[in-house]
């Protein structure tokens, strides 16, 4: 849901700069209705929707019965609505950088600040594995020089998509190992090497993952199942009766719920180590991501099942797991490390932050094109012949219909969106602490 409505949001954001000319045509809200939207843009693609009307332009005959000039349908790429679609982890990405520091908890016990305009990693256990991470548009600050300037304001980086949740689990210890052994069994058909036959690794996210709590539910009833003498030799405890009805009764969304609740409120052994595996395993993807992309400007722990299970992630031997990096631990030690509270409409925020960059890079856009025409009307009137005039005739339009000043009823809603949405997910933390 919160993917939609930051669509939604991203949508209002960057439709604002271009806003169709309604001089006595028609009402803003009748011509949008009327035109629809028939070329969305998704980086360097572009997408059509079916079925959308084209662009309308004003004819000079006027036979409707509203009195208003009736139109005819133009060339689609006329049409001077910008639509941008992005994945939800990227949107997750660009809401971090909005997230108030109420909704952020330092887990690095040394607390280190982030350095201004550094790296960012964003790394979110949900249905799977989530990772993105984010370049500032300005060289990062020295922070051993006091005279730099502060970190710059939201919307300066750029969030780069990744499908680091895909990289190869690492089994660290012999009860990982056999859990990575019935793991293989189980998705042999999808993690297969094609020339064997034979899967010897899964993606993280089999793991690290809602749906990865159950694979290791599965893989440690099966341990038992197989070879009991293995399960005793490894200290893996028997998983019980009722834990396994109830989880092979619900659906795959409410089995890693059941299995967490289980650890936290019955001491389930079975369901305990389980989450220990996720816990573990999630803290060493932390501290790799930490070497390899020295995100200086801090790591961001988002995604539901940290939110529905903070205690993990608060543990004093989590953080151990993350800085556990050999001769390398000093770096760790150094990156602020921060885990979000909130799992709901960091979407939404992500995609308010987005559209408003992107509306920056239009205004810039805009205030090139006014450069050209200011420095250039006679020449390109004469060199560039009607494609210069057409464009010159757009951006005069987009002017005339208010320009930057008719995008602040968006931005306006866009920012009560936000506190409607930070509200919320106080109320709820608030509710779940009593």
């Amino acid at each position: 849901m919160s993917e939609g409505v930051g669509l939604c949001l991203c949508v209002c954001v960057c439709v604002c700069v271009h806003r169709i000319e309604s001089n006595r045509i028609e009402s803003d809200r009748i011509a949008l209705n009327r035109i629809g939207l028939n070329r969305i843009e998704s980086s360097s693609e572009r997408l059509s929707v079916p079925n959308a009307p084209l662009p309308i332009h004003p004819t000079n005959t006027n036979t409707n019965t509203n009195n208003r000039p009736s139109t005819h349908i133009s060339d689609p790429h006329d049409l001077p609505i910008t639509v941008k679609i992005i994945n939800d982890f990227t949107a997750q990405g660009y809401g971090v950088l909005a997230l108030p520091p109420s909704h952020l908890t330092q887990l690095n016990p040394s607390n280190p600040p982030p350095i201004p305009n550094g790296n960012k990693v964003v790394i979110g256990p949900g249905t799977g594995l989530g990772f993105c991470y984010l370049t500032s548009d300005v060289p990062p600050v020295d922070s051993s020089d006091s005279s730099e300037e502060e970190d710059v304001a939201v919307g300066s980086y750029t969030v780069h998509s990744s499908e680091g949740g895909h990289g190869d689990f690492t089994a660290r210890n012999d009860v990982e190992r056999e859990v990575l052994k019935h793991l293989c069994l189980t998705y042999r058909s999808e993690e297969c090497n094609p020339s064997t036959g034979v899967a010897c690794r899964v993606s993280t996210e089999r793991v690290i993952s809602g749906t990865g709590i159950t694979n290791v539910y599965s893989a440690i009833r099966g341990i038992n199942k197989s070879d009991r003498s293995v399960a005793k030799r490894l200290g893996v405890p028997k998983t019980t009766a009722w834990v396994d009805d109830r989880v092979d009764a619900s659906p795959l969304s409410e089995k890693a719920a059941i299995v967490s609740r289980a650890a936290a409120e019955k001491g389930d052994p079975a369901c305990r180590m389980a989450m220990e595996i996720f816990k573990d395993s999630l803290a060493h993807e932390i501290g790799c991501a930490i070497l390899r992309f020295l995100p200086g400007g801090g790591v961001y722990i988002s995604g539901g099942v940290t939110a529905k299970n903070f205690g993990l992630v608060r543990d004093g031997g989590f953080w151990e797991g993350v800085a556990d990096r050999g001769r390398l631990r000093g770096i760790v030690e150094s990156t602020p490390v921060y885990a979000v509270e909130m799992c709901e409409g960091v979407g939404v925020l992500g995609a308010g932050v987005y559209g408003m960059k992107v509306f920056k890079g239009l205004e810039r856009e805009r205030e090139r094109e006014r450069e050209g025409d200011t420095e250039g009307d006679t020449e390109g009137d004469t060199k560039g012949g009607a494609g210069v005039k057409k464009k010159k005739k757009m951006m005069r339009r987009v002017e005339k219909s208010g320009g930057a000043g008719g995008g602040l009823f968006y931005f306006a809603l866009a920012g009560w969106a936000l506190a409607a949405t930070l509200a919320a997910s106080a109320a709820v933390r608030s509710k779940q602490r009593r």
